[in-house]
């Protein structure tokens, strides 16, 4: 349980900063720029519900076959990670294309460009969405 809610906790805290990104740069002068307080409910509150309600509803998913303690891949409760993740990846992912779209704009550089598209892709989490990709390469062939 404590890792499903800490893993959460790191995407969720992604989502925080995607939506800080989002307010500095493309709506720079509004008024919704979120506290701390609301920050900390969305980055730490929301996974905590999530984890409580999964360990609520079936709790014996926490243990794999394989001894590790983590979710059942073959239990149903592995979608209380894969959903929220997923939603967050491609939140940041969208939100990682309009500020780089804006950044673009803004410098033609290509070294201004490329930085920002490492450092916001890394910011973002979006070496979580290469991660995953690589689930769907064959085990027996190289990249």
């Amino acid at each position: 349980m404590f890792q499903h809610y800490f893993l959460l906790a790191a995407f969720f805290w992604m989502l925080c900063e995607a939506v800080q990104l989002y307010s500095s740069f493309i709506i720079v002068f509004a008024p919704t720029v979120l506290s701390f307080r609301r920050y900390a409910v969305i980055g730490w509150g929301t996974p905590a519900l999530i984890v409580m309600l999964s360990a609520a509803t079936s709790w014996r998913s926490y243990s794999s076959s394989q001894g590790v303690c983590w979710i059942d891949p073959s239990s149903s409760l592995i979608w209380a990670f894969l959903v929220p993740a997923g939603l967050v990846l491609i939140f940041n992912s969208t939100v990682w294309m309009i500020v780089l779209y804006n950044i673009f704009q803004a410098s033609k550089k290509a070294a201004v460009v490329a930085r920002a598209v490492l450092t916001l892709g890394v910011l973002m989490g979006l070496t979580w969405a290469l991660g995953a990709a690589l689930l769907f390469v064959p085990q027996n062939k190289p990249l």
